[in-house]
């Protein structure tokens, strides 16, 4: 990966900032997938069976995860301390998405459209 231009550390406080915005980023991901897929069964005119109905749903749930995940990040981003730093490049090294590596290490976060992919 190409890190030049980005800092080698950050604090706690900048990171929970970084992974609130990637949880945006796949929350925004996440209803993009739906309309598509609900699409593709309304164009198509397949008969939605239970199955199908349980898939969707468990989009939902995932969206609410992601989305309940962020909320209790931001309401932890209070008590972190500006002056803590933490190394960058061991945190995301770790984190086999490229661009969602890039992301969190501060790189510039890309708009989700359909033709958005993370490869």
């Amino acid at each position: 990966m190409n890190y030049q231009g980005i800092p080698q550390t950050c604090s706690p406080h900048q990171m929970t900032l970084r992974i609130i915005s990637e949880c945006d980023l796949l929350l925004t991901r996440a209803g993009v997938f739906e309309r598509e897929v609900e699409g593709i069964l309304s164009r198509e005119g397949l008969r939605i069976r239970a199955p199908t109905i349980k898939s969707l749903q468990e989009i939902d749930i995932l969206s609410q995860s992601i989305q309940s995940i962020a909320l209790l990040l931001e309401a932890m981003q209070g008590s972190m301390s500006e002056d803590d730093s933490l190394a960058l490049h061991e945190l995301v090294a770790r984190i086999p998405l490229r661009d969602m590596a890039m992301r969190l290490a501060g790189a510039e976060n890309e708009v989700v459209s359909d033709s958005f992919t993370e490869f």
